[in-house]
């Protein structure tokens, strides 16, 4: 109990995590439970109350056990919360990014959105543009409650209900929002045009405490009455945060979850494609970061689902090679609208009799297509999800065999960024992880570069179903 800890409250699309954290960063233990979705009117929704009821039962018993100096936060993207700070309530409940049956007037957002090349935010589908949740939701608002409506960004939405300070942290506001002008470093016009000019709170660093924890949530979980709110940030820039330093070249770094999120600091950004799910991303510096993605865990257990097989199956050397030699091929894309090839529908030539094998290989093969896109050559740095799939980490080595490629700790890629938050102003340590030996077969280029030709000369798109 002498000793402080640090508690990240870790909002991802498909898992809410509790990962708690010494002093120096190292992972003590992680509690976890799936992020639910509420389709009730007036749309698919997150059960934000069933979330915090979580967060508050689970933080109670590290509490008992352990003194909890810090609570950092990282969410996913593509959410907000309208709410009215007076009354400290929501407005609307905070939308699902996938819900997809908006009203045909929401068809006139398309000609308020800012070009890409002020905005580098592609034009995605569904509610991944947040300017297009935000459009349609204030359309559901009287005048008096847009009147009384604060934007929170989903980090800023936390930390103000664990403080009650209001703030806005750009990593969140600078990914595929349409809402930041990358090339005034300003807001977009968009935000003018929503009515929301004045409804954001104060910009604030990532490394900037907004607070102590509020007085009814130590009577409620026997957290430190001086535990200090960090105002979050978004996930993948908080897996980026350890290896920004002035002192060494920064990496490509992979994070990967129920989005495969690569990013090079190094691409220019004239050189992004649109069409390909190419964008801007900022750092916690407020520095442009290039970025291509796809949705990587989501496509992973797609391709399981449909070879019947389970992401937690055993994979063997001999598994792989007959895939490679049988030439069983995966092609993208198996969600629609996002990714390197949004317009396609994704399809599996063969039958693998081990389908994550055949996921696995898929996989690496798409991270490669992200990384040619990104025209990356340094050091590549893969954390999260699929960092513990060492297989996928070493095929993807054996395709880019000009290219050093390192593992971060899997599981606390996100926490230990957001560790390294807390202890800003120390003296900072960059570390890649561990080395990936590359794949060996002599049938891995022939098989990669059969695919991509396959996957030119491929002409069905989704309008094909």
């Amino acid at each position: 109990m002498n000793n402080d800890h640090i508690l990240v409250f870790d909002v991802g699309k498909t898992n809410v995590k509790l990962i708690l954290l010494n002093q120096v960063g190292h992972q003590l233990s992680t509690i976890n439970k799936s992020n639910t979705i509420i389709n009730e009117p007036p749309y698919p929704h997150y059960d934000i109350e069933g979330i915090w009821k979580w967060f508050l039962s689970e933080t109670k018993k590290v509490a008992n056990k352990y003194r909890i100096s810090t609570i950092a936060i990282s969410t996913h993207g593509a959410a907000a919360a309208l709410v009215d700070i007076e009354n400290s309530t929501l407005l609307l409940p905070v939308m699902d990014y996938e819900f997809e049956d908006y009203p045909v007037a929401i068809g006139d957002y398309d000609d308020k959105r800012p070009d890409f090349n002020c905005s580098f935010s592609p034009k995605l589908s569904a509610g991944l543009n947040l300017g297009r949740q935000l459009f349609y939701q204030l359309s559901l608002l009287s005048d008096d409650e847009r009147e009384k409506a604060t934007l929170l960004f989903y980090p800023a939405y936390w930390a103000w209900r664990l403080s009650t300070i209001a703030t806005t942290e750009i990593t969140s506001v600078g990914c595929h929002t349409d809402l930041w002008n990358f090339k005034t470093n300003r807001f977009s016009d968009l935000v003018t045009e929503l009515g929301l000019k004045d409804k954001i709170p104060a910009m604030i660093k990532a490394w900037q405490p907004v607070g102590i924890i509020k007085k009814e949530l130590v009577q409620q979980t026997g957290i430190d009455e001086n535990c200090v709110i960090f105002p979050g940030l978004h996930d993948s820039n908080a897996g980026l945060i350890q290896y920004l330093s002035p002192n060494s070249l920064p990496p490509t770094v992979i994070s990967t979850g129920t989005w495969v999120v690569a990013m090079d600091p190094k691409t220019p950004l004239d050189t992004l494609v649109e069409e390909k799910d190419m964008l801007a991303n900022i750092n916690i510096m407020g520095e442009p970061i290039a970025t291509a993605r796809y949705m990587g865990g989501r496509e992973f257990e797609k391709i399981c689902a449909l070879t019947g097989a389970d992401v937690c199956d055993k994979m063997s050397t001999h598994d792989i090679h007959s895939i490679l030699e049988q030439e069983i091929f995966a092609f993208p894309s198996f969600i629609s609208g996002s990714g390197p090839y949004p317009e396609k529908k994704g399809n599996i030539s063969g039958s693998p009799k081990n389908g994550k094998v055949l996921a696995t290989i898929y996989s690496a093969l798409m991270i490669n297509e992200l990384l040619n896109n990104l025209q990356s050559s340094g050091n590549i740095v893969i954390e999260g999800r699929f960092a513990g799939n060492r297989t996928l980490c070493s095929l993807l080595a054996a395709l880019r065999p000009n290219q050093n490629i390192f593992i971060q700790n899997e599981t606390t890629g996100i926490a230990e960024g957001c560790a390294k938050l807390v202890h800003w102003h120390d003296k900072q340590i960059v570390r890649l992880g561990e080395k990936v030996v590359p794949f060996q077969s002599c049938r891995l280029d022939k098989y990669a570069s059969k695919w991509r030709r396959k996957l030119s000369q491929n002409k069905q798109v989704l309008d094909d179903k």
